[in-house]
């Protein structure tokens, strides 16, 4: 019995890649923009508070109405969760039929 192989299995070719071209680029590119971000944001907010641009009221105002609308999205995120639920299973009862079946069956029941 002879050894049947696969066309092309045969040979293999090895390929050597430097170690310039093994370099996760996308991932130290976004390491750099996110390094550069955070360094930003915190650098902005430290030149903010140090400017005395805002009152301490403003500052109480500024923290409570940001609580405010946390607590609204995430209520507002909470009821989307079910409305969406629903919303899949209505569609699939109208397109298996289902949902006209019960229509037509409550219907003439009346």
């Amino acid at each position: 019995m002879a050894n049947a192989s696969a066309p092309g299995e045969g040979t293999k070719t090895i390929v050597r890649m430097s170690a310039f071209d093994r370099l996760p680029w996308r991932r130290m590119i976004l390491v750099a923009l996110s390094i550069g971000i955070t360094v930003f944001v915190i650098w902005g907010s430290y030149k903010t508070l140090q400017s005395n641009a805002y009152s301490a009221e403003a500052w109480k105002e500024l923290v409570i109405l940001g609580i405010a609308q946390g607590a609204k999205d995430f209520v507002v995120g909470q009821l989307d969760v079910p409305a969406a639920k629903l919303y899949v299973i209505f569609a699939e009862l109208r397109v298996s039929g289902k949902l006209e079946a019960e229509r037509l069956a409550y219907e003439t029941a009346r």
